[in-house]
């Protein structure tokens, strides 16, 4: 059976509501010339103001939305990134996909060029011009000026009819109703697509100024407010906006646009509670299949918005905490109709709670605490009771998902595994909770944890050591070779690790040629034979990993390596600043998806780190 990381498991085995979601091919699939983004772009892509982002890759939306307009090709896309929207194999256009936007002069689609910022969007197509802000989470405010402009339905509609003031129809495979309130030039039925056979809705007066709000919603519902001056709108929006850039933490000048950049995603992906979300949330992006999270990337949002928001930081933990099983597992991953189970993620949540009480400190941080402690007191217990297999009391991981490096090397040797990186994890864990112990008063608690985690650490560095350096090992006790950055992973333990162990890790993360290349820490050696420079967790630099060693470097005392990973790994993003998912080791370039949220998180408190420390 082929190798399942995150991405595909979401496209491939998706069944929230009864439908499967098939693979979308990828929009930025990039050329040779330019393999940052998708070919082309660069020539409509002007340098505008603060934060930075591009429509060919990055979609116009705001926080507690789901809807986006995004660059495709020379269409303006509309759709919803909601999950309750389904598409089966039997449907001919993706059901998110909701209307194809096309500007035209003398009946002929021309091309556009845009200007972006987070509270509007400007078209400019020939002589035309479109301006578009967001009136509300479920409705987007249009403004046309000498504009051809088509809206060009992507999915059959049930029905439609007008009232007074409004057109109002449904896009039958998303299960939306779109409403349409004019207050100039109407929107019309035009009759069908010829090649599609598909609804197309036009200005009633081509060229005529227009303006008019689009608001889609899974019922209709009453409209009798007039529309909004648009200008009063986009600086509504930018005041909510600014409200959150004004908390970014401080970062060096040179990367502050990068930053911006970097905090605004961390903005515009969160949804107040909805659903199974019993907390306000930050999903893993919302420009990809990734509008759900994952039982270890809130983790790191969190941390990177703690000095703004303390409570939305601990509140991406306690998300999953309220589905946590009697046993102590955690849903993985979630969005907010579904709970999924069957993979798990590293216990990082006791490092977690470490840093968050690190940067905030014990006294702010202990109402969180007395509802944390319980929950990762049972995780913790669920690891060790449910995972050790063998009985040597060292946990396992029975899938390359489980460690949350889906496919790295030290896998390719089959499953369960005992990797040196959940013992690490799990250490830190159970010193977390001695700590949080301590804070609650619960003194006798406090040293039985601190007792197991100097236990596990020397089980750690008795059973998966050799010759000063981790390793891997099946049920058996076979040693699994690989030359993974993943059995690097356990210097986040840092000081506590054995000096000659330390020092050997230390030495080989130096080491050029190695996993430390000109943008950080590659997730498998450079120099191996399985090394892919687009090999998800088989060569390209990560996040979480890089973050992860960053922390554990500073513990140990070697500062001056730790900054080197971080004005590294800062460069990289600042020199590709899609905030991709993952970036080619060698170059540097991004892979995978934009405006990933662990990415813009890692970047965030390296950079804040760097300002801090001069």
């Amino acid at each position: 059976m082929p190798k399942v990381n995150r991405r595909h498991f979401i496209q491939f085995s998706s069944m929230a509501g009864g439908g499967l979601l098939f693979p979308q091919a990828w929009p930025g699939q990039r050329s040779e010339q330019n393999s940052s983004y998708v070919a082309g772009e660069e020539n409509n892509f002007p340098q505008y103001p603060y934060p930075r982002y591009n429509l060919n890759t990055i979609g116009f939306t705001i926080a507690n939305s789901w809807l986006m307009l995004i660059k495709r090709g020379d269409d303006l896309l509309f759709k919803t990134i909601d999950h309750d929207v389904i598409s089966e194999k039997w449907m001919p256009h993706w059901a998110n996909d909701l209307f194809r936007i096309r500007f035209k002069e003398n009946d002929q689609q021309v091309p556009f060029e845009f200007e972006t910022s987070p509270w509007s969007l400007k078209v400019k197509a020939g002589k035309g011009e479109l301006l578009a802000t967001f009136m509300d989470e479920k409705t987007i405010l249009f403004e046309t000026k000498d504009m051809e402009v088509s809206f060009d339905a992507q999915q059959t509609v049930g029905w439609e009819f007008d009232l007074p003031g409004k057109k109002t129809f449904l896009l039958a495979q998303a299960k939306r109703v779109v409403e349409v309130k004019s207050a100039t030039n109407k929107i019309i039925h035009a009759g069908q697509d010829k090649t599609t056979g598909l609804a197309r809705y036009v200005l009633e007066k081509a060229n005529l100024p227009a303006k008019f709000a689009i608001r889609i919603d899974r019922n209709d519902a009453p409209w009798e407010e007039p529309l909004p001056v648009l200008q009063a709108m986009a600086e509504k929006q930018k005041n909510s906006v600014e409200g959150w850039m004004d908390r970014m933490p401080a970062v060096p000048g040179g990367l502050r646009d990068t930053a911006q950049t970097a905090w605004y995603y961390l903005w515009h992906a969160q949804h107040d509670p909805i659903g199974l979300f019993k907390y306000r949330v930050i999903f893993s992006s919302k420009n990809t299949w990734l509008t759900r999270i994952w039982a270890w990337d809130n983790c790191f949002h969190g941390l990177s918005v703690a000095s703004a928001d303390l409570e939305l930081a601990w509140q991406q933990m306690f998300i999953f905490f309220e589905h946590q099983e009697p046993n102590g597992i955690l849903p993985e991953p979630m969005s907010y109709i579904q709970l999924k189970s069957g993979y798990v993620k590293p216990p990082v949540y006791g490092w977690t709670a470490l840093k968050l009480i690190e940067q905030a400190g014990a006294t702010k941080c202990r109402p969180y605490i007395e509802k944390a402690y319980p929950h990762i007191e049972k995780l913790t217990e669920w690891w060790l009771n449910y995972r050790d297999f063998n009985g040597n009391g060292l946990a396992s991981y029975l899938h390359g998902n489980d460690s949350g490096w889906d496919n790295a090397t030290p896998f390719d040797a089959g499953t369960p595994l005992q990797s040196p990186d959940l013992a690490a994890h799990l250490v830190l864990q159970m010193e977390s909770l001695s700590k949080m112990a301590s804070i609650l008063g619960r003194e006798k608690e406090a040293a039985h944890w601190q007792a197991r985690a100097e236990e596990h650490l020397q089980l750690l560095t008795t059973h998966l050591v050799e010759d000063d350096l981790f390793v891997a090992r099946k049920m058996d006790g076979t040693k699994v070779p690989s030359q993974s950055l993943l059995y690097y992973i356990p210097m986040v333990l840092g000081k506590r690790l054995p000096g000659s162990i330390r020092t050997k890790l230390i030495n080989n993360l130096k080491e050029p040629g190695l996993f430390l290349t000109e943008y950080g820490l590659a997730t498998e050696a450079v120099n191996s034979p399985e090394h892919k420079e687009d090999g998800y967790w088989r060569g390209p630099i990560w996040a979480p990993s890089t973050y992860l060693i960053f922390d554990g470097l500073l513990n140990a005392g070697e500062k001056a390596l730790a900054r080197t990973v971080a004005e590294r790994y800062c460069a990289m993003c600042k020199q590709d600043p899609g905030m991709w998912e993952n970036y080619d080791a060698v170059t540097g370039k991004g892979r995978q998806g934009p405006a990933v949220t662990w990415t813009s998180s890692v970047f965030i408190l390296l950079a804040a780190w760097l300002e801090e420390n001069g």
